[in-house]
């Protein structure tokens, strides 16, 4: 808010409030009373600050967009995998790369919200990419477990 004290023509003296597009929102008295005065005043006295004028609040940009993490338990993730979970788990007995997705997500903490695999994550993104490229689950699958 911008303040004037102005002179109305019957010698009154108020101050005048603006906002920031310079439009008067109300006129008053240095105490802070309304004067509702309708006319516009005759001298601008000077400039005023008074002591009731409450600052501009400071408006904060809006956050950033942050979509809302895609996390499961590890459960609703075996879920997903659904009967590919058997090959998986057939291959980590003599695949070192597949064992070490197993073991990925069977070492993940549950967070405090019980979920432990986020969806978005590269390495789970990379390791069920990789099991669709070795044949361990059918082509299009990796997608599908990560949209579903």
């Amino acid at each position: 808010m911008y303040y004037d004290l102005i002179e109305f023509s019957d010698g009154v003296q108020a101050v005048r409030e603006m906002n920031a597009q310079g439009q008067t929102t109300r006129y008053c008295t240095v105490d802070g009373v309304d004067v509702g005065r309708l006319y516009d005043p005759v001298n601008i006295v000077g400039t005023a600050e008074p002591s009731w004028a409450l600052q501009d609040p400071v408006v904060e940009p809006p956050a950033p967009y942050v979509p809302p993490a895609r996390r499961l338990t590890k459960l609703a993730f075996v879920g997903r995998l659904g009967n590919d979970f058997y090959s998986i788990l057939t291959a980590a007995k003599v695949n070192v790369d597949v064992e070490m997705f197993v073991k990925m997500l069977d070492w993940a903490t549950p967070d405090p919200d019980g979920t432990s695999v986020d969806l978005d994550d590269p390495r789970v993104v990379f390791a069920l990419n990789s099991l669709e490229a070795g044949g361990l689950i059918a082509a299009g699958r990796a997608a599908e477990i990560l949209n579903a």
